[in-house]
């Protein structure tokens, strides 16, 4: 996810560590700002529990993520120190995992998927999950952002294909005879997400009716209307197909930091509620006592 514009102060890095922004000044935006922030973490635990059940058939899976980035993160970026929100997510996790004498086996998973000077992204952690026989499909509008991520696949020697391109489109164009996953990322820059996500639902039930679809989107900051408008298009695109919700909020100024996002789920996996109500209560307490969780079935068969 690599084309956005977020509104920023313009002040020195050190500044803005743990200072309320104001939107003053616009500044182009790259992920490398956001990297191992809370929402991530929620975002790729939730994403490598799903590889897990995905890949426990021994039948081949084809993966595809639609706005793949660049797959691998320093975390000693001039980017990533601007706001160093790796320090409230996954380096805070990591520290209180460390001392659990148990843990949920896909927080356990998702932080052994990571690297000492890079945050892994959704791009990484998917290639990395895939067996011999599987494919990944990763598609990247910003030619930079597909180069950086063909490098860091390669030095992770992970057998995938990145396609510069439009996600939405690439995936259309796909014709595809296995399993799936379809992983969809958006920046939510302009409000035709919304409608490309419902038409690329629409077109999977029609076309890959074997594929899983995960759509991640932010939640809380004026983004509700957003978010019930998102649920109803993809409800109203993807016919009788079961559908779940899950979200994850981390207390915190939410004017600062985006503290709330939540993934649709389309033809999850039997019993991946019960999975989600397992994994969310845990990764909330580590992140940050009184953060909150939800599950819910908006449609199930």
């Amino acid at each position: 996810m690599c084309s956005l514009l977020l509104l920023l102060v313009v002040a020195p890095a050190a500044a803005l560590r743990g200072t309320p922004l104001r939107a003053t000044t616009r500044l182009d935006y790259d992920h490398l700002y956001h990297i191992g922030s809370p929402v991530d973490v929620f975002k790729h635990c939730v994403l490598t529990a799903l590889l897990r059940r995905c890949t426990e058939k021994a039948s081949p899976l084809t993966y595809v993520e639609t706005h793949a980035g660049r797959g691998l993160y320093p975390f000693d970026s001039e980017e990533a120190a601007t706001l160093a929100e790796f320090e409230d997510g996954h380096h805070k996790l990591r520290a209180r995992a460390a001392g659990r004498e148990k843990l949920h086996a896909d927080i356990a998973a998702y932080l052994a998927a990571q690297r000492p000077e890079e945050y892994v992204g959704s791009a990484a952690l998917a290639a990395l999950a895939l067996r011999e026989g599987d494919r990944g499909v990763f598609f990247e509008r910003d030619e930079t952002c597909a180069d950086a991520l063909t490098d860091a696949l390669s030095r992770l020697g992970a057998e995938s294909t990145v396609e510069v391109g439009d996600g939405y489109a690439g995936t259309k164009k796909l014709r595809v005879s296995t399993r799936g996953l379809v992983f969809v990322d958006p920046p939510y820059q302009s409000g035709s997400d919304t409608d490309l996500i419902a038409a690329l639902c629409g077109h999977l039930k029609q076309y890959w009716r074997a594929a899983r679809i995960a759509v991640w989107y932010p939640r809380g900051d004026g983004a509700d209307a957003r978010t019930e408008r998102l649920r109803h298009e993809v409800l109203a695109a993807t016919g009788a197909f079961d559908v779940l919700d899950a979200h994850l909020t981390v207390p915190g100024d939410a004017s600062a930091r985006l503290r709330s996002s939540g993934m649709l789920l389309v033809q999850p996996p039997y019993g991946f509620d019960d999975d989600l109500e397992s994994l969310l209560p845990e990764l909330a307490e580590l992140l940050a006592p009184g953060g909150s969780w939800g599950v819910e079935w908006l449609r199930r068969g």
